[in-house]
């Protein structure tokens, strides 16, 4: 973080922020793999129909 690097933020507010972020980070990184995985299955299985 900017703020963080540049001293304008101090380390327990830095660490207050940071830490629900990353979490959220892994959500969206979780749900995102979930919809990859999911429009894969779909491509094969509309491959599949079509053969």
């Amino acid at each position: 973080m900017i703020l963080w690097e540049t001293k304008s933020l101090d380390n327990k507010k830095y660490i207050n922020l940071s830490t629900p972020l990353a979490e959220v980070g892994k959500m969206l990184g979780g749900w995102n793999g979930q919809l990859i995985k999911q429009n894969s299955f779909r491509s094969q299985d509309r491959e599949r129909k079509e053969k």
